[in-house]
């Protein structure tokens, strides 16, 4: 099965991402307020992580920056979906701009 990584403070986005991508995909998600949570998560079971998405910053924190610094060190390629904008993420992710 098919396990997302939603890294997200909101209850309404938690829920938006989940169960949109439950009925469309079948996907299960693993639900994380931040970068740490979502990060020790990993630590714990990396194979089972298919898809990462998260906000550029969760708060104040810079979450895709951090999960991405920890996949490239821990040699884990797992594909993250980004929204927001980040200095950072956008010199190693390929990135697509909203039309709106």
């Amino acid at each position: 099965m098919k396990t997302t990584l939603i890294v997200e403070s909101n209850i309404q986005f938690q829920d938006f991402y989940s169960i949109n991508l439950h009925t469309w995909i079948g996907a299960n998600c693993v639900l994380k307020d931040d970068a740490k949570f979502a990060i020790e998560h990993l630590q714990k079971d990396p194979s089972s992580i298919k898809l990462i998405i998260t906000r550029a910053k969760v708060g104040t924190e810079r979450s895709a920056e951090a999960i991405y610094e920890y996949l490239a060190a821990s040699k884990l390629e797992i594909p993250i979906i980004v929204i927001g904008q980040s200095p950072l993420m956008q010199k190693v992710i390929v990135h697509i701009k909203s039309a709106l």
